[in-house]
């Protein structure tokens, strides 16, 4: 068995968990907003955006770290390639979305409510645009 395909594996794995809560907080979000005036209903949302960053996106987004440098460390010569700058700015720019939706996460859950529901739904769109940028540069390797 081929130790940098097993890595692979795993990394490819952690990033359909991280995309898939990607895709999930900021509607959440979008909902949390819709209904902020019911106290009961602040409640449940809270506790699942909590739980969607807390045990799915956070390891998630871990394993995809670790995974990508350890597969940068077997393969060293992929730094060289402009596909991979490209893929990494894209990384970091989920990198920050990611710890945005924390940011929000915690805010709303003091009842500040910082976001309309349609800056919310802008910001669902967000990994849609990383995800499409990255698997054509993975894929094609245009540089």
């Amino acid at each position: 068995m081929n130790f940098y395909n097993v890595i692979k594996a795993v990394h490819i794995i952690a990033v359909v968990s991280w995309f898939a809560g990607c895709f999930y907080i900021f509607r959440l979000f979008v909902y949390h907003v819709q209904n902020r005036m019911s106290q009961d209903t602040n409640r449940v949302f809270e506790v699942m955006e909590k739980k969607l960053l807390k045990i799915i996106m956070n390891p998630a987004l871990a394993l995809v770290f670790v995974t990508g440098v350890g597969m940068l460390i077997l393969s060293p010569q992929w730094l060289k390639m402009g596909w991979l700058h490209i893929k990494l700015l894209f990384f970091f720019v989920l990198v920050g979305y990611h710890f945005f939706a924390l940011h929000i996460q915690k805010k709303f859950s003091r009842g500040e409510f910082i976001l309309t529901e349609k800056q919310c739904r802008i910001m669902n769109e967000i990994p849609t645009l990383v995800l499409i940028i990255s698997v054509l540069m993975v894929v094609l390797k245009p540089f």
